[in-house]
């Protein structure tokens, strides 16, 4: 088509899809380098997170002279029965776990207050309430938890209550719910015997830089292959069995498994730490220095429960009083 002065200028259709074959190849250059800064970022608030958490455990210890408990059994809930194991599953003495006794160290005063932490309160008792609440200090942004642990398929095993992409060291191995070489366990009642749950920082005999205290966890983490491992996260509220063993799988974790385990195996999964960072998973040690392990780190494992001794890298790591020395992975 011809103007008064000439040939019209325009694109042809063959230009057209030239260039929109360059924008497309442009996009694609890009979208992984955007989707990579994001992650970053979000990588980094977990690093944050972790940190404040280890502040907290620090300005715990000052005033009480001691790192919180891991779980406090409540004989004041009515489902209490001395004695409760892990065979009676009709026991569900809700129990309030490290991450609630850090509330007010973590700006979260006024729900450590309303939920009458401090004064005994039955965790039972606002488990339909304050228990519910999402805390961001305790979600890694990088996983996809839901802000409620629900439909976990262990109906009794795990509290359905506010998720956390955190959990306690309490073993370099299976952990103990009375006592083990960790930083947190289950304080039991007078009467049950075991070791009491509350050390202090002089208790760490390994050095506070050499000793995980809190590790990340993850929700789900999907394999290549498209197999989907259920990790199933944390609560911060505390312990739905707080006399059980299963009270483990909602505020401890340990070296049970690797970092990032594959095999699908539920209770390895919920007690082992994981994250959906690439390679590794984040780690605040006792001295409040947070540091990204790699799951290759050096592991050795004698079966699904790990009941050997300490053995490794990564298990010296998790152990706090094993007298091996050990040099910090990078």
């Amino acid at each position: 088509m011809k103007s008064r002065s000439g040939w019209m200028k325009g694109f042809t259709l063959v230009e057209l899809l030239v260039v929109i074959a360059i924008i497309g190849v442009l996009v694609g250059l890009l979208l992984p380098a955007v989707q990579s800064a994001r992650e970053a970022a979000r990588r980094m608030q977990c690093s944050n997170n972790l940190k404040q958490i280890g502040l907290a455990l620090h300005n715990y210890a000052t005033t009480h002279k001691r790192l919180p408990p891991g779980v406090v059994q409540q004989q004041a809930d009515p489902q209490f029965v001395v004695g409760g194991t892990a065979a009676n599953t009709t026991n569900n003495t809700e129990s309030w776990g490290w991450g609630a006794f850090l509330l007010p160290y973590i700006e979260q005063g006024p729900l450590y207050d309303q939920a009458g932490i401090g004064r005994g309160a039955l965790l039972q008792s606002v488990a339909t309430t304050f228990a519910l609440t999402p805390i961001s200090t305790y979600r890694c942004p990088s996983d996809t938890a839901p802000a409620v642990r629900a439909n976990v398929g262990f109906t009794v095993r795990f509290g359905p209550w506010a998720t956390s992409n955190y959990k306690g060291n309490c073993s370099h191995g299976g952990c103990g719910i009375s006592g083990s070489n960790g930083l947190f366990w289950r304080a039991n009642a007078p009467g049950e015997g075991g070791t009491p749950s509350g050390l202090s920082l002089a208790a760490i005999v390994d050095g506070t830089s050499n000793t995980i205290a809190v590790g990340e966890i993850a929700w789900i983490r999907q394999l290549s292959t498209g197999v989907q491992l259920r990790h199933q996260a944390a609560v911060w509220a505390g312990c739905m069995q707080g006399q059980q063993g299963n009270c483990v799988d909602d505020v401890f974790a340990s070296g049970r498994a690797a970092i990032n385990h594959v095999v699908n195996n539920s209770d390895q999964l919920a007690e082992s730490f994981s994250s959906l960072h690439t390679g590794g998973a984040q780690f605040v040690l006792a001295d409040g220095s947070v540091h990204f392990l790699s799951q290759n780190v050096d592991y050795v494992t004698n079966g699904p429960s790990n009941s050997s001794a300490v053995d490794s890298a990564y298990e010296r790591l998790l152990a706090r009083d094993d007298g091996q020395t050990v040099t910090l992975p990078e």
